[in-house]
């Protein structure tokens, strides 16, 4: 069940990039300006509050957990602002693929500070899937526009493996539901308190008018990022960290599917180096398949 779940959050996360990509491009004058959309999308989790409650379970976590749980959410916002700039110095095919560093990192800090021991086909399926995404990136653009992102992300990376880790330990504690709730309000707080900054309120008002005409935008990936984000926290819960986030590494490959498709059947332009390398593209998502068997 974790498996499609991670699945799941692989191929939203894998539209998200792509839109997030359109907006930096296109649609917003700063990176930046994305964060305070994204948190601004979030209220939509706590308007079905007052109906659902009488038929959880609602229990608060020690004073500890919430705070782990909401600073958890901060964080990812702070990982969220990397990703941006990352988007608007490459494509999301590129930054999807930087971000496997995730994957690297983690079996190695859980066997450090847990002891955490994979079987021996996990490993292989972590490695093959790695090898895949990276055959993947290999076949696009100039090194030089690799590398300006490539910081970015290591700094994505380090910060999405403490959030696989934090919100670990909160599910041996709490339940989803909460730990969802405290990581949006995480999520929300530092869109809030970027409000705060007479400098960023500034900017918003300038751009308020293009900001309100693609509204309906901003709150679709907004509405499909927490889609994803829940996804993968679900799977988180039920499934290993490490494991995944091995799943994730196939992002790139949905991302090449999707714009594929997008530009083959529907038209849609975008750029054309997509189809250069294209048979080792299909050689990587064949790999990609043999990993995600091989990690389950």
């Amino acid at each position: 069940m974790w498996i499609l779940l991670a699945l799941a959050a692989s191929i939203c996360f894998a539209v998200v990039y792509l839109l997030d990509e359109y907006c930096i491009d296109e649609v917003l004058d700063k990176p930046w300006m994305a964060v305070i959309t994204s948190a601004t999308a979030s209220i939509i989790v706590f308007l079905p509050l007052p109906y659902i409650l009488p038929f959880i379970n609602w229990q608060w976590p020690p004073a500890k957990i919430i705070a782990l749980g909401i600073f958890s959410g901060m964080l990812i916002q702070v990982s969220q602002l990397l990703y941006y700039n990352a988007l608007a110095k490459t494509n999301a095919g590129i930054v999807a693929t930087y971000l496997n560093l995730t994957t690297a990192i983690l079996p190695i800090v859980s066997f450090i500070l847990f002891g955490t021991v994979l079987t021996p086909y996990q490993y292989i399926g972590i490695i093959l899937l790695i090898f895949a995404s990276n055959t993947m990136l290999l076949a696009d653009h100039n090194y030089e526009t690799r590398t300006s992102a490539l910081f970015l992300t290591i700094g994505v990376s380090l910060i999405q493996t403490a959030v696989y880790l934090i919100q670990d330990y909160i599910y041996e504690i709490t339940s989803f539901i909460v730990s969802y709730f405290l990581l949006t309000v995480g999520l929300m707080s530092v869109g809030i308190f970027a409000c705060c900054l007479r400098p960023i309120r500034q900017k918003m008002y300038e751009e308020k008018n293009k900001i309100l005409s693609s509204f309906k935008l901003f709150f679709g990936i907004g509405c499909l990022d927490l889609f994803a984000i829940a996804f993968a926290q679900k799977s988180i819960q039920i499934g290993h960290p490490s494991l995944v986030s091995a799943i994730e590494t196939t992002i790139p490959g949905f991302t090449f599917i999707i714009t594929f498709c997008a530009i083959s059947i529907f038209g849609i332009k975008y750029d054309e180096k997509i189809f250069s390398g294209i048979g080792k593209k299909f050689a990587s998502l064949s790999m990609m398949i043999m990993g995600v068997y091989l990690v389950s």
